[in-house]
């Protein structure tokens, strides 16, 4: 009898709780529509256009966050003292229906998904694992690693996004167990478990004086202008593909990626030149000092693309079938791109920089 009365009470909470979040749809429906329309335009322009489709899948989704929110409802956090509850509620209400979304749009590879994740959640996940990552900490190499494990964790997400459960937990909080799946792995390779390992002479030597100069002296300069050089070589030597390297390269010159993705028509060979020209100007480097540098790659846009692409690389060759008998300069950026170009972009970097360091380590 008591176990009726609780199935009861459970069944009465649940009607009362559903009705709540009922009275908050027109809420929901406002802050969604505005949501598809300012960071999923491009992808959803058909839902967009058409009030009827666009009605349906908002309905959809914010019928999904009230089954959702019950199953979460332990999650639920208001700030001590807060006057305001419902407005916590609603705020908790949408970050989940945000959830939906970018899960649905991840799932179906739309672009703007990814994107929209990255640009909420890139700085939180970094910070995370500079926290938590073994490491001497505000050194380069230390940098370079909580950037390539950050990385490395959105990657994961995205292979894996069909695991995600929304019932159990936040994207952020999915997203973060990944990053600690990351930093266990990386504190047991083999160079982690010796201190300071490539980090000692990374310190920062502060001035004594506050009057010695800051600027670096004509022996530095020397050094730094070496490293940058070794490091270039390297980048061009042991990066992948030329056109990756290209690509790369011109990151290093731009703060908005996007500046990139707007160069898709040009040709490889066009292409060498903007970077060689924008790499000059940016890196401060004569175009006399970097032309014996960019060599080995300005001599790869004159061959075949059949010969840069090994046999091996099955994938690549079947991707690129139509294009292997062309020359690699006159083949446009675009058809280097996949669906995602500021993804390509991303995953370019990564794999570039991941084998110039290795490469970097190893001499």
């Amino acid at each position: 009898m008591a176990h009726e009365q609780l199935i009861d009470d459970v069944k009465n909470i649940h009607t009362d709780y559903m009705r709540l979040s009922g009275e908050q749809n027109p809420f929901l429906t406002t802050r969604l529509k505005t949501r598809i329309k300012l960071r999923f335009k491009n992808d959803l322009i058909d839902k967009i256009t058409n009030k009827k489709k666009l009605e349906k899948t908002v309905s959809k989704n914010i019928s999904r966050t009230r089954d959702v929110s019950w199953s979460r409802i332990k999650s639920l956090m208001c700030e001590e003292g807060q006057q305001d509850i419902m407005e916590a509620y609603r705020s908790w209400l949408f970050s989940i229906s945000l959830d939906i979304l970018l899960l649905n749009m991840i799932i179906k590879h739309k672009e703007s998904g990814m994107n929209e994740l990255y640009r909420l959640y890139n700085l939180p996940i970094k910070s995370y694992i500079a926290k938590n990552l073994f490491g001497k900490k505000g050194t380069e190499f230390f940098a370079s690693r909580c950037h390539d494990l950050m990385m490395e964790t959105f990657q994961r997400f995205e292979r894996y996004a069909g695991n995600f459960n929304p019932y159990k937990g936040s994207l952020f909080s999915y997203l973060i167990s990944v990053a600690d799946h990351l930093i266990k792995d990386e504190t047991t390779r083999p160079e982690t478990l010796t201190p300071d390992f490539n980090e000692h002479d990374e310190d920062e030597a502060a001035p004594v004086f506050w009057a010695v100069s800051s600027d670096l002296s004509p022996d530095q300069l020397q050094e730094k202008n070496a490293k940058e050089r070794f490091l270039l070589e390297q980048i061009i030597l042991e990066g992948g593909y030329p056109w990756q390297i290209l690509v790369v390269l011109l990151t290093k010159t731009t703060d908005d990626r996007t500046d990139i993705t707007r160069l898709s028509d040009l040709s490889i060979s066009n292409l060498f030149l903007e970077m060689k020209n924008a790499f000059s100007k940016s890196s401060f480097h004569e175009e006399d000092e970097l032309n014996p540098i960019f060599k080995p790659l300005e001599k790869s846009l004159c061959l075949p693309l059949k010969e840069i692409i090994p046999s091996k690389d099955h994938r690549s060759r079947t991707v690129m079938e139509g294009q292997l008998d062309k020359t690699l300069g006159e083949l446009p950026l675009k058809v280097f791109f996949g669906k995602d170009p500021l993804k390509t972009i991303r995953d370019w970097n990564h794999r570039v920089l991941k084998r110039v360091r290795k490469k970097v380590l190893e001499s």
